[in-house]
């Protein structure tokens, strides 16, 4: 995706890359906001993309790894293809679509269709209730595509009769959520100095932005001024104290990759 920047009379390009991933077992949809194309623009994405495929319990399985041609995105197929062999899974086979065919990956095509719609619609609703713009560069922007594939898995209904999340989990998802960018109170985790000496002074709930859920875990994901905490417990706020532009301004968050291969004990940080 691209947005102009228009800056002392002239316009820049803002170009956004997201890697979209489609399974075809559990039609699941993955998205990964990266900074450029191939691996070496994201270090994290191959370690996060077998996590992924664990979460779909592909893990050890014989996978047939599918793309187009364009160097870069190969560059990644062949690198999720020897993580995988060295891992000692079941074999990962390589098929390339052909050259300017957009048709013979057409499922492919319609899965990033689906996701372009909903980070629209979460984006368009986002505007609403802050009275502003979201352009392609703000801090939230990777965070709504990633939340786009969170909801198409979890609640979008496949010709099976099933989500996605039902079709991996066995069940269908039942964990309440909170709008995209609403304010919310959270309890975070307690660090180990705090465990040790029992800290009872500090506030347990603090505020917050939510910015989605992992469906690995069902943890909240939620932005503050300090990082991205992953977290179990939230409470809602009242309808008049959900939606602070400030809020989503001033925090912090790992603005390219959302999910880095590294997690901090107490928040996500690149």
């Amino acid at each position: 995706a691209e947005a102009a920047i228009r800056k002392n009379g002239s316009v820049n390009k803002y170009c956004l890359t997201v890697m979209v991933l489609k399974d075809f077992k559990y039609k699941s949809i993955w998205a990964y906001p990266v900074e450029g194309k191939g691996v070496g623009a994201a270090e994290w994405l191959i370690s996060q993309i077998i996590e992924e495929l664990d979460t779909c319990g592909l893990d050890g399985c014989r996978l047939v790894l599918k793309n187009d041609q364009e160097p870069s995105i190969v560059e990644v197929q062949h690198a999720i293809k020897d993580l995988r062999g060295a891992a000692h899974s079941h074999g990962t086979a390589i098929e390339h679509s052909k050259v300017g065919d957009s048709n013979s990956n057409a499922k492919v095509e319609r899965a990033i269709q689906e996701l372009g719609g909903l980070a629209r619609t979460i984006k368009a609703a986002l505007e609403s209730r802050l009275g502003q713009k979201i352009h392609l560069y703000h801090v939230v922007a990777p965070w709504i595509i990633k939340h786009a594939a969170s909801l198409s898995n979890r609640y979008v209904v496949r010709d099976c009769g099933n989500t996605s999340y039902k079709l991996i989990k066995g069940r269908r998802c039942i964990e309440p959520i909170a709008e995209f960018g609403e304010m919310i109170l959270f309890k975070p985790p307690l660090t180990g100095a705090e465990k040790a000496h029992k800290e009872s002074w500090r506030d347990r709930w603090i505020d917050g932005v939510y910015l989605g859920t992992v469906i690995r875990t069902s943890e909240n994901l939620i932005g503050t001024d300090k990082g991205v905490f992953r977290v179990t417990s939230l409470r809602r706020r009242p309808l008049d104290e959900r939606w602070c532009q400030d809020a989503i301004a001033r925090f912090k968050v790992a603005h390219i990759s959302p999910y880095p291969d590294k997690i901090a004990s107490e928040f996500l940080l690149s």
